[in-house]
């Protein structure tokens, strides 16, 4: 039942009347609209008219996963049963919608929240999150790509994501962009970053064909100051005066019985894989030769 009169404050504005389970409000050029109990409280968080505007239909059931709705004049309530109601608007519907909305990414589960690193904003949903900043737009992070960003620092090391996770690379794996440097995935490495000098030293060793997907994190404190990155196909080394070099099979043997980084044969200076077939490669105290007899090193 109606618990007041109706409150119009001019008539250019919009009226309300409240009632035991909701409001009512009347907007010009709009029409009148019901406001239920259970999305005020999302009505209030996301700003109430200063926010999202006034409702502009009612409410809507029937979404996927049981879900409902309710349009209000610059943006969406989303309720479900195990979510609540929450708002989604601008950038951050966008991003849902190319994420796969409920099907894919599941309900808002709190309204968008700012103050990350950077100037970064993010708004959580049951099946991952969507992060946004001025430069990078707003893009999920869902999974496997989410424990790939975490390993590698969250935004402090590798940024926000600038992309939706894209498949089709080669032998069945998937990427996801960010600001400083790309995620891979394959349901046999799982998630890791690629960045700066590794990345180059990725492409010099042939890329997925040549030591395959990334298997690992880079692990510093090696001889020497070095530090390592593993990859399903071999592993890229590397210290401040080097850069970062792929050695694999057949070199990886030899240059363990010289002695790995502590020998004097020291860390490579170019790729030393297998990719691309037999070659010399350098090292900072030698070089390694492939030639169908066999591995040889010489010193400098």
């Amino acid at each position: 039942y109606p618990t007041s009169d109706a409150t119009c404050p001019t008539t250019t504005t919009t009226c309300h009347q409240t009632f035991q389970g909701g409001n009512a409000y009347n907007t010009p050029g709009v029409g009148t609209f019901v406001v239920k109990n259970s999305y005020m409280a999302a009505w209030k968080a996301a700003g109430w008219q200063d926010g999202i505007g006034y409702p502009k239909a009612m409410e809507s059931c029937g979404l996927y996963g049981g879900g409902c709705y309710q349009a209000f004049t610059r943006g969406n309530i989303y309720w479900s049963p195990s979510t609540g109601a929450h708002a989604v608007t601008g950038d951050f519907w966008a991003a849902w919608g190319r994420a796969g909305f409920q099907a894919k990414l599941g309900y808002p589960t709190n309204e968008a929240t700012c103050g990350l690193y950077g100037g970064g904003c993010y708004q959580s949903f049951s099946g991952g999150n969507i992060y946004q900043t001025a430069a990078t737009g707003a893009h999920a992070v869902t999974g496997p790509y989410w424990n790939g960003w975490r390993d590698a620092g969250f935004q402090m090391k590798i940024g926000y994501p600038t992309s939706e996770p894209s498949c089709g690379l080669y032998d069945g794996g998937c990427y996801q962009s960010f600001a400083g440097g790309n995620i891979y995935w394959t349901s046999a490495t799982g998630a890791h970053a690629v960045t700066g000098a590794y990345w180059t030293g990725w492409s010099e060793a042939g890329w997925q064909r040549g030591i395959g997907y990334p298997k690992g994190s880079v692990v510093c404190g090696l001889y020497g100051g070095g530090c390592y990155q593993p990859f399903s196909g071999g592993n890229l080394y590397w210290t401040a005066a080097t850069g970062a070099h792929a050695v694999n099979e057949p070199y990886m043997s030899q240059w363990r019985v010289a002695g790995w980084q502590m020998g004097k044969l020291g860390y490579p200076t170019q790729a030393a894989t297998s990719y691309a077939g037999y070659k010399t490669v350098r090292f900072q105290g030698g070089t390694m030769t492939w030639t169908a007899a066999g591995v040889t090193v010489a010193y400098f």
